[in-house]
């Protein structure tokens, strides 16, 4: 298989260079062909999309900037789904307290197809599931960040309700299948902290606290989706010559 994409945009300064708009297209091209019998014989699937997008970045102040954006979305009928057109907007707001200390925020409506290959899935542990819908929702995110050039900390609070989130889940049978769940929702506090040790070394640590649930129209119920608390540790390696992290 393969994947090909192609995408032309033009930025126009606007307000003696205080504001830009931003107009682009984009084309992707997916095709996968798959030959594993008895799992898949000869099986291929295609579908192209297309969108149009607009970004207009407004200066208020010297401090606060507004960001507009919106992408019209329509991606073609392939072999296991429908077409579909979306249009995703998303509004963005930056405040600049000083020079290492700002405030964002975020709001946004995500959008996103079945993989290509979920009509044949070709392994013996796997089962294929014709019903499997898109994804859509919208997330909200306020946050604060400090960067000094050797510290970083950020503070970011979220909420994310999802239609139709994909998920792994199990057959009578034992075999996994990507299901959706009805309802999706999501939130909570997310906290990153990196520095600096030396020219080649830094260190991050972060900890996200959320309460993730999921609704079956089943049973009428949410349940518990994931962990509630997650915390990560790394470290990252630079050189010139190349860049490693763990």
């Amino acid at each position: 298989g393969y994947n090909a994409n192609f995408d032309i945009q033009k930025k126009f300064r606007l307000r003696d260079d205080k504001d830009s708009f931003i107009l682009g297209t984009n084309f992707t091209r997916e095709n996968m062909q798959c030959n594993y019998p008895p799992y898949a014989s000869d099986a291929q699937n295609g579908r192209n999309s297309y969108s149009l997008y607009q970004s207009y970045d407004y200066k208020a102040t010297d401090k606060f900037n507004l960001i507009f954006g919106l992408r019209e979305y329509y991606m073609t009928k392939s072999q296991f789904q429908d077409s579909d057109f979306e249009l995703l907007p998303q509004f963005q707001g930056l405040y600049k307290v000083n020079s290492t200390s700002s405030y964002y925020f975020n709001i946004g409506k995500s959008f996103e197809m079945p993989d290509i290959t979920s009509g044949f899935f070709y392994g013996g542990l796997i089962a294929t599931n014709s019903d499997l819908k898109p994804q859509s929702g919208w997330s909200y995110e306020v946050g604060h960040k400090f960067d000094d050039g050797r510290r970083t900390l950020t503070t970011d609070l979220f909420y994310m309700n999802i239609k139709d989130k994909f998920y792994w889940a199990k057959t009578s049978t034992g075999l996994d299948i990507m299901e959706n769940h009805n309802k999706w929702q999501n939130v909570g506090l997310e906290i990153n902290y990196s520095q600096k040790l030396n020219k080649e070394w830094s260190a991050n640590a972060g900890l996200t606290v959320q309460n993730a649930k999921a609704y079956s129209d089943d049973t009428s119920r949410w349940t518990q989706d994931s962990a509630k608390y997650i915390f990560n540790v790394g470290t990252t390696y630079n050189k010139k010559i190349g860049r490693a992290s763990c």
